[in-house]
C-alpha cells in the first residue's frame, strides 16, 4: 500500500486491501495532528496577546512617566515663580516707600462692614492715606469701634459739631460714593482728613476733618481694633476699602 507524503496516511490502490486498523491509524494521525495545529494556534495567540499586553503596559508606564515628569516640571515652575514673586515683593516693599495696607472688596451686601485696624503698625508710616468707593443704598455713618457716643469732632467746611460719628454720607448710590483722606499718625487718637463725593462724581464735594474728641474715648493706636461703616440700608458687595501707608 501507498503512503501520502506529508502524514503517511493510507493511500489504497485498487489492489490493495482495505483493513480497519489502517483507518484507525489514520484517525490517529489525523488527530494528532489536528491537536499539535491548534496548540500551535493557541500558543501562537497567547504570544501575541502577551506582546500586546506588555506594549500596552509599556506605553501606560511611559505615559505616567511623562505624566509625572510633566506635573514635576509645572511644580518646578510654579515654585520658581512663587519664590521669584515673593522675592519681588520683597524688593518692592524694601525699596517702595509706598506700602499697601489694606485692601478689602466686600463680597456680599450688608448693612455694616468691619474693618480691622487693631493689627496696623501706625508707627512704620508717616502718613496713610484711605480710599473708599462705597456702592449702597441709605444713609452711612463711619465710626471707630463701633462708638456711637458723641465722642467724635467734626469740621465740614467752616463749621464745627460734635457728632455720633467720623464721617456721615445722607445717601449712598448704586454707583458708588467715593471717600478719600488721610490718616494722620500720632501716638493716641484717632481721625481723619476727609473728602468725599456723593453718588459719585454727581453733586457736591465735602471736605473736613474728623476725630476721636472726648478725652475718655482717646486711646493708644493700638486700642483701635476696627473701623467701622453701618448704613440704615444696604452696602453693597463690591464696594472697596484700601489703605496705603508711606513708609519712614
Amino acid at each position: 500500500m501507498e503512503r501520502t507524503g506529508q502524514y503517511q496516511l493510507s493511500h489504497w490502490q485498487k489492489s490493495d486491501r482495505i483493513l480497519m486498523d489502517d483507518f484507525n491509524a489514520d484517525n490517529t494521525k489525523i488527530d494528532a495532528a489536528l491537536a499539535a495545529n491548534a496548540a500551535a494556534i493557541s500558543a501562537e495567540k497567547a504570544t501575541r496577546e502577551a506582546a500586546a499586553a506588555a506594549e500596552e503596559a509599556a506605553r501606560k508606564s511611559a505615559d505616567a512617566a511623562e505624566e509625572a515628569g510633566r506635573r514635576n516640571a509645572d511644580a518646578a515652575e510654579e515654585a520658581a515663580r512663587k519664590n521669584a514673586d515673593a522675592a519681588l515683593q520683597s524688593s518692592i516693599i524694601t525699596t517702595n516707600p509706598i506700602a499697601r495696607v489694606m485692601d478689602v472688596i466686600t463680597t456680599a451686601s450688608a448693612n455694616q462692614v468691619n474693618l480691622t485696624i487693631g493689627n496696623i503698625d501706625w508707627n512704620a508710616y508717616a502718613q496713610v492715606f484711605f480710599y473708599a468707593d462705597i456702592k449702597g443704598a441709605g444713609g452711612m455713618a463711619m465710626t471707630v469701634n463701633g462708638w456711637t457716643d458723641k465722642i467724635y469732632m467734626s469740621t465740614p467746611g467752616g463749621s464745627t459739631m460734635t457728632l455720633e460719628y467720623l464721617l456721615y454720607e445722607n445717601s449712598l448710590a448704586t454707583e458708588g460714593s467715593l471717600f478719600t483722606g488721610t490718616i494722620p499718625c500720632a501716638k493716641k487718637g484717632f481721625g481723619i482728613n476727609w473728602s468725599y463725593t456723593s453718588r459719585f462724581g454727581i453733586g457736591a464735594t465735602y471736605i473736613g476733618q474728623s476725630y476721636v474728641a472726648n478725652n475718655s474715648w482717646v486711646k493708644p493706636r493700638g486700642e483701635y481694633s476696627t473701623l467701622n461703616f453701618t448704613t440704615n440700608g444696604q452696602i453693597y458687595a463690591g464696594s472697596r476699602f484700601v489703605m496705603m501707608g508711606v513708609k519712614l
